[in-house]
Parts: structure tokens; C-alpha cells; sequence
């Protein structure tokens, strides 16, 4: 079932400097997000209503580590108008050149880069299969199925991003009909059902996951599955997976432009980070998280989340 939302009056502009409220903006997608570099976050979504649809655009300042799971009724799709380095989406390269469908069993995964742009629309699985004949209707369902890529030709593509930014001007201005609200949803949902029906989207659906992707999806499975006493350093992490040091290495800095200690002590932060935020005291967080070193733990967190613990403490209790 669609989520409910508030239907704004106009294209809404919501500004953020905290991640887990960024998470939270996009209602219904049950997200959570890490911050993989420091700094201070900064982000903006941008939404609006559209017929029974639900138009997004979200831009983020620094590299996070998103991961969600939509319900079943619902198709979510991305047009990414900037990525800013090295990203993986559910397991494949983005740049830039790919559609990126978030709903579908499983949930997604995204590691973006510091400096992401992307717009998309949610809408009803229903209404976009709704016009396909067979076998049409089946393949259509098929590309639906799970989160990923989808490669589409390059005018489908920007067709269908310009016309998602021509339905946020035009809602924003205030001054559609019913009649032209209906045939702009049509329109986008028609480049849709043509770019996941394309030539193109079939190449991406056969390729088959990267090998360095399964290899930090199980690094980051072993680190937030670790309970404070268990050893998290390098080379435990590399006997646990079975990959050698070196290659590990290579694989971060392929994959993600980052080393895989920066990477490990990132997720054990962000997870030391939701405990202060659910309330626990700085120590209990840092503890729980295998942190024993408080002042380094502090030092940690203020380089990559730009404030100390105690101030992320101060605004939860507020």
C-alpha cells in the first residue's frame, strides 16, 4: 500500500544537517544512513504531489552508506542528475548514466560519493503496469522485481529527467489543471515503461554483481553483526571474509575511493551515533560500539560528524 503523506500545496524545500532526519524525509522507505567521510552533513529534499504520485529530489553533502526497503505496491525510480566520485548501487557502478529503481524485494543499498543530486517519482506499481498488454505487462514486472540499475538509452533518459524537473516547476508555479496534472503523470509514467522496456535495460539486468561489492557488503555484515568485544581490526575482518589485506585494500579503493579501516571505523561511529541519539550516555554508546579509548572516541566523532558526542546528546534530549 502507498504510504500516506501530507500533500504539500506546493513543491516543498526541506533543509537538513543531520543524516538521520535526511533519512527520514522520504516517508514510507524505512532508510537508515551512515556517514562514510567526515565532515559536517548537509542536505535538501525537495517533494511534491503529483496526481498520486510522489515527486523527490535529493541532494546530500557527503559520502553516506543508504540502504532501505519500500513496500510491494510501490515503484520508486531515480534519475541521478550529479554523482560526485566513486559509487556503488546495490552492488553495480553508478555514473550518472543509469536509472536507479529503490523499490522491489530485498531492499536497496547505496553508497554514494560527497556530492549527490538525484530526482525520481514513487507511484503505484498498479498504475504503471496498469496500460501494458502481454507480454508486455510480464517483462514490465520482471524489471520491477528487485532494486538495481537499469541502463535506458540516453534520450529516455534525460526526456525523463527534464520532465521530472518540468512537473516540479510547473507544481511549484501553482497553476495546473486537473487535466494537466493527469496527462503530465502519464507522460512520465509512459518514459517509465519505455526505458525499463528497452534494449538497454536488459544488458543491465544480465550483468552479474561485482565481486569487490560482495566483499564489503560482508565486511559491513561482520561489523555491525559485532558485538563490543569482538576484534574488528583489518586483518581479522580479512581472515573472516577470506580476502588478503592487499586486495582489500584495492577493493576500497576501487570501489569507493577509501580505506577499509576508514570504512569500518565509520560504520562502528554511525552505530555508536543512533545509541546516543536512542538515548544512552556518551560512555554507554562508545562502549556498546567497542569503543574503550573515550578521548580518541570523541576526537573520531567530532572529525567525521563535525560535533562532539555530547553535543548530538544535547540536541536528542531536546
Amino acid at each position: 500500500m502507498t504510504p500516506a503523506r501530507p500533500d504539500p500545496p506546493a513543491a516543498r524545500v526541506l533543509n537538513t544537517t543531520d543524516i538521520d532526519e535526511q533519512s527520514a524525509l522520504l516517508e514510507g522507505w524505512n532508510q537508515s544512513y551512515s556517514q562514510l567521510a567526515p565532515g559536517r552533513f548537509q542536505g535538501r529534499l525537495e517533494d511534491a504531489e503529483l496526481g498520486g504520485a510522489y515527486l523527490f529530489r535529493e541532494v546530500t553533502s557527503q559520502a553516506l552508506l543508504q540502504s532501505g526497503d519500500l513496500g510491494p505496491d510501490v515503484v520508486a525510480l531515480g534519475v541521478p542528475r550529479f554523482i560526485g566520485g566513486a559509487a556503488l548501487f546495490c552492488g553495480r557502478h553508478c555514473d550518472g548514466r543509469q536509472l536507479h529503481l529503490f523499490s522491489g524485494h530485498d531492499g536497496f543499498e547505496f553508497h554514494t560519493p560527497a556530492g549527490l543530486d538525484i530526482a525520481g517519482i514513487e507511484l503505484s506499481r498498479a498504475r504503471l503496469l496498469a496500460p501494458c498488454a502481454e507480454p508486455e505487462r510480464e517483462r514490465l514486472a520482471l524489471r520491477l522485481a528487485r532494486p538495481g540499475l537499469r541502463a535506458a538509452p540516453e534520450g529516455l533518459r534525460n526526456r525523463l529527467g527534464l520532465t521530472l524537473g518540468d512537473a516540479f516547476g510547473k507544481i511549484a508555479e501553482g497553476a495546473m489543471t486537473g487535466a494537466e496534472t493527469r496527462a503530465m503523470l502519464d507522460e512520465i509514467a509512459g518514459l517509465i515503461r519505455e526505458s525499463l522496456l528497452s534494449a538497454d535495460a536488459d544488458e543491465t539486468d544480465a550483468g552479474e554483481r561485482l565481486s569487490g561489492a560482495e566483499a564489503i557488503a560482508r565486511l559491513r555484515t561482520i561489523v555491525e553483526a559485532a558485538r563490543p568485544e569482538d576484534p574488528t581490526d583489518i586483518d581479522s575482518l580479512c581472515h573472516a571474509i577470506g580476502i588478503s589485506r592487499r586486495n582489500l585494500q584495492y577493493v576500497f579503493a576501487r570501489e569507493l575511493g577509501m580505506r577499509p579501516l576508514a570504512y569500518v571505523r565509520a560504520l562502528r561511529l554511525n552505530a555508536a551515533r543512533r545509541r546516543i541519539r536512542e538515548g544512552l550516555s556518551v560512555t554507554e554508546a562508545a562502549t556498546a560500539t567497542g569503543f574503550w579509548h573515550f578521548g580518541r572516541f570523541a576526537q573520531d566523532y567530532r572529525t567525521l560528524f563535525g560535533e562532539l558526542p555530547r553535543d548530538t546528546l544535547r540536541r536528542s534530549a531536546a
